[in-house]
């Protein structure tokens, strides 16, 4: 993974996609790190829609309905 993100574009979505697998399989040893696999993918899905300020908070929406669902918290209109 650090291979992927050092070798992609600096400040790129793949560089960020990359950061974000790497830290999703750091999670294994460092439950914390899961903080940083959902904020670079925040980043890498904003860079990739080209609209930075709503591909970030589109992002982050999807991200929290799926945490929701997975823990059965019931959210209207999510």
């Amino acid at each position: 993974m650090a291979w992927a993100a050092r070798e992609a574009e600096e400040d790129s979505d793949a560089h960020f996609a990359a950061r974000a697998a790497g830290h999703a399989v750091a999670t294994a040893h460092v439950p914390t790190h899961a903080f940083g696999a959902a904020a670079y993918a925040i980043k890498a899905a904003a860079i990739h829609s080209k609209n930075v300020d709503g591909g970030i908070i589109k992002e982050r929406d999807w991200q929290l309905k799926r945490l929701r669902k997975i823990a059965g918290v019931y959210q209207p209109g999510l």
